[in-house]
């Protein structure tokens, strides 16, 4: 008998942290479910914490990478194994809440939906990192697409929990790009998945808890992940030319979602050099005129970034660091 929910996780270099996520999986007050963790060939001892857990349970199925593929290629391998009514996404370093399918369940249940939404924590809590607010809402199209591409978040698989026939749709889609990849993944699979489904709801509850965690990759800053981040934004931008050829009647949404994500890389540059912004902006087809201004180059590139894209959170950045005068930058 098939699942109702499978549970997707791709294993990284989370030996600290892979044992709290599997645990928070297994403790679920509902326990209809599978479990697929994909190795991404970390080499630290993440996998065969794994194994153990598999050892004594049968809910957990691992499939092994046969090299690094990154998070977008790995899910996509869990997404084509997976067997429930309904797919989620963990990260193997974050967990859940213990009643987390149990809710989710009952969603579902009193209302059959294609996507539901649901809130994030930051683990532990931190001051800069707030976790937004969902409205407590029912969507659909266009009011999906709509709403939730043009907003000034950009969408995250993890608190969402899939119709799995629906992602499996857009695995498909999206099987052309080669791997690995990590321009906006998250974003890209969420602007065709919105195209397809056909309702949407959004559950203000924390049932999602995101480990700040300071050895992610995704936080590395140094020049090698920054030549790797530009060329993933080459990929990225040509990956949106080809959507809107399949999506034709789109053509106006997946512009404005391609300046969000131009401003989120230019954002990125405040961490970098001047002339890494403008490589960026050159990419992108933007002025770079405006490099020649006399501002560091973190000033330069929120400002730069919110004139491609209003987001508040860019507004923001500005703010505070001009009132603590340069001291805090986020």
């Amino acid at each position: 008998m098939k699942p109702f929910f499978s549970i997707i996780i791709p294993v990284f270099k989370t030996e600290e942290y892979i044992q709290r996520c599997i645990q928070s999986c297994l403790n679920q007050t509902f326990k209809d479910f599978e479990i697929i963790c994909i190795d991404d060939c970390g080499g630290d001892g993440s996998i065969q914490i794994v194994q153990k857990y598999q050892n004594l349970n049968p809910k957990i199925t691992i499939l092994y990478n046969p090299t690094n593929l990154g998070a977008f290629h790995s899910r996509a391998r869990g997404i084509q194994h997976a067997q429930g009514e309904y797919c989620l996404f963990i990260d193997s370093d974050d967990f859940i809440a213990n009643d987390a399918l149990e809710i989710l369940y009952q969603t579902i249940a009193k209302s059959p939906t294609d996507i539901i939404a649901y809130r994030f924590s930051y683990f532990p809590k931190r001051f800069f990192k707030f976790s937004p607010h969902l409205k407590n809402s029912s969507l659909t199209n266009p009011e999906i697409y709509q709403t939730l591409n043009t907003s000034t978040i950009f969408q995250s698989i993890c608190n969402k929990c899939i119709k799995t026939s629906y992602a499996k749709l857009v695995a498909n889609k999206l099987s052309f790009i080669h791997p690995p990849f990590s321009c906006c993944e998250d974003g890209l699979f969420f602007l065709i998945l919105s195209f397809e489904v056909e309702s949407y709801q959004a559950l203000d509850q924390s049932l999602y808890f995101y480990q700040n965690n300071p050895y992610s990759t995704t936080r590395s800053i140094d020049q090698a992940s920054l030549d790797k981040k530009i060329l993933d934004f080459k990929n990225g931008l040509k990956i949106l030319q080809e959507i809107t050829q399949a999506y034709p009647q789109h053509t106006s949404l997946i512009l404005k979602y391609r300046e969000k994500i131009i401003s989120a890389y230019i954002l990125e540059a405040r961490k970098y050099t001047k002339k890494d912004l403008i490589k960026i902006l050159e990419i992108c087809d933007k002025s770079t005129i405006f490099t020649a201004l006399p501002f560091p180059t973190y000033l330069l590139s929120a400002i730069l970034s919110l004139r491609a894209f209003y987001r508040w959170q860019s507004l923001a950045r500005i703010g505070i660091y001009l009132l603590t005068f340069g001291k805090i930058k986020l």
